[in-house]
Order: structure tokens, then sequence, then C-alpha cells
């Protein structure tokens, strides 16, 4: 239907739905299609949400975050789903304004378009510091709530990406460093638990969209 998703498949080319979808390979997609419009006008609506989220969380008082590490996940919760919209981003467009910013006036509205890996260098500098305010396991009651595990795993994917973007070979092994960082998961014994309803949130997880 008009899902997102089919947008998130097309730099791998895995949409196959049907030859008179835009997201065929040999349809003519073009930057007006409405699943493409929504994906941006979204990405921003997140993006602009984490700025504020993080925003708050900073300047909050000792009397807000009265349980320990609290203000600390929530700060990097805010850096993780910034950085996460800033790499679909690039992945989907190559070029978007980085946004890092609650506008105070009509002026900061209008940021000027990335250039070369931009939004990929604030992916991986807001990744960096969500790794280390972010908790490495939640309680029961918060599972699919970003991890240690999460920024580390999302981290060394971004590397890479930048790394195959601009043949920088201390990226690759940055990537390797952040992968090795990531605690208590282990690969499942069949490929396919990953892709099982029955089967969410399991040992290889690092995250998931939880489906209601």
């Amino acid at each position: 239907g008009n899902a997102e998703l089919q947008a998130w498949y097309l730099p791998a080319d895995d949409a196959t739905i049907g030859n008179g979808n835009s997201f065929e390979i040999f349809a003519g997609l073009t930057g007006s299609n409405g699943t493409l419009q929504q994906v941006w006008k979204s990405s921003y609506i997140l993006i602009g949400r984490a700025n504020k989220v993080y925003q708050q969380a900073v300047a909050a008082g000792a009397d807000v975050f009265t349980t320990p590490g609290l203000k600390n996940a929530v700060m990097g919760e805010a850096l993780l789903l910034r950085a996460f919209a800033h790499f679909q981003l690039w992945n989907l467009f190559g070029t978007a304004p980085v946004d890092t910013i609650v506008p105070v006036t009509t002026d900061e509205f209008n940021l000027p378009a990335s250039k070369g890996t931009e939004l990929l260098d604030q992916s991986i500098l807001d990744l960096t510091q969500a790794a280390t305010l972010l908790p490495i396991s939640w309680s029961t009651n918060d599972v699919g709530r970003v991890t240690a595990n999460s920024a580390n795993g999302l981290l060394g994917k971004v590397l890479v990406y930048r790394a195959s973007a601009t043949k920088n070979a201390a990226d690759y092994q940055a990537a390797i460093t952040a992968f090795n960082k990531l605690s208590g998961v282990s690969l499942t014994t069949n490929f396919g638990d990953n892709f099982d309803v029955a089967k969410e949130n399991n040992i290889e997880s690092i995250f998931e969209f939880q489906a209601g």
C-alpha cells in the first residue's frame, strides 16, 4: 500500500511490488512521489522532536529527573533517533539539511543542504555520544527502548557507509571498534528467527520497532 517501507528498501532494490509501482526499477521514480515526500517529512518531524527532547533534557534540573541515569538515557535516546533520521536521509536522498537546533526565528528554518558526508558525520557524532549515555538494558516494562548496544550497532553501520563513500580505512577500523563494544548478544542458531513474529527481541536483536 502506501507504507514507507518500500522507500527504505529502495537503495538495495529489494522492493518487488509490480511493474506499475514507482519503486520498481523501470517505473520512473520522481521527487513528486508521495511516499518519498512522506519519508522526508517524517524524518524532519522525528529530528525536530529529538532536538526538542534533547534540549529540554540538557536544561532540566535535578528535580526533573529523580531516577538515577534517566536524564542521560533520555538524552541518548534523542541523539540516537536524530542520528537514525539523518542516516536515512543520506541513504535515500544523498543530500539534505543537517538539523541539530530548535529554531527560535524564521531564519533558522532555512538550513542549507548538506555536502559530502555531512549527514553521516552528524550521525556518527550523535551515536558516539549516545553510546556513552544509554543503559546496557532496560527493565522488561521498557522492552524496545534503545540501549548502548543500539547506539554502537548503528554507529558501526554508519561508519561502514561513510568508509564506503570516502574510502577512509580508519572508519572501517572505528566500525570494528564499535561492533566490539556490543555485549550480551550473539547470533541466533536459525537466521530466520530474526523475521519470526513469535521470536522478536531475541538474542541477536539490538533494536526493533515494537509492533503493538
